[in-house]
């Protein structure tokens, strides 16, 4: 069993206009380098593990659809393509917004999973400290097709200590819980395939020495 809980941030500079009503930014991925030079390259570079784009906000409440293409989000205002080769997120606003006057931020996914080594999806790391998960409950509508029936529930992680690199010391995979407001965050419940069979929002976090248990919601329930 896979699941993921998005982290939000900032994005690493301010997003620049690409044509009417249409920005990129770019991700944490990015870092400045020492020397600029004259292009995009000389200014910026990739470092550390990719990030899986799931979520773009407008002043912290108005979530935009993820588009697979950028012709797609060309033609849908409230929505975003992440063009992940290049760690870019480009943003189509709506008539009535724009940077100048909103704040806009993008969420990422943090990967676990209930196994016992750290497994890759594509180049998506998940590490494996999921210990339980709410039960996923199904029931039958009207023309027989199973959905998942409106849930709250908990899961539990745990604290499994790693040595990042270049650090003297271990730290636990779940530190930036401490610090790092996930309220209201997703946390999506996969199975063996791309789709979630669950779908959640974050509505308390419990802190333990060990683990960690986050209180959820099913984001269907109003």
């Amino acid at each position: 069993m896979l699941a993921e809980l998005t982290r939000k941030t900032d994005f690493t500079c301010s997003l620049a206009p690409v044509a009417p009503f249409i920005y990129v930014g770019m991700t944490g991925r990015h870092v400045f380098v020492e020397e600029w030079g004259d292009t995009l390259g000389d200014v910026v570079t990739q470092t550390g593990p990719r990030r899986k784009i799931v979520l773009v906000s407008r002043d912290f409440v108005n979530e935009y659809s993820a588009q697979l293409s950028y012709e797609d989000m060309e033609l849908q205002p409230g929505s975003f393509w992440f063009d992940r080769a290049n760690e870019l997120i480009y943003i189509h606003t709506e008539l009535n917004a724009s940077p100048v006057v909103s704040v806009f931020n993008y969420g990422y996914a943090f990967g676990v999973t209930t196994g016992v080594d750290v497994i890759y999806i594509g180049d998506y790391k998940y590490a494996p400290v999921l210990k339980s998960i709410p039960d996923i409950e199904q029931t039958v509508d009207t023309v027989g097709l199973d959905k998942p029936t409106g849930m709250t529930g908990s899961a539990v992680l745990s604290n499994l200590s790693e040595r990042e690199p270049g650090s003297v010391r271990d730290t636990g995979i779940l530190d930036f819980l401490i610090s790092e407001s996930v309220y209201g965050n997703d946390f999506k419940i996969y199975d063996d395939s791309e789709n979630p069979v669950g779908t959640f929002k974050v509505e308390n976090v419990s802190i333990g020495m060990k683990e960690m248990t986050l209180n959820l919601q099913d984001k269907r329930i109003k």
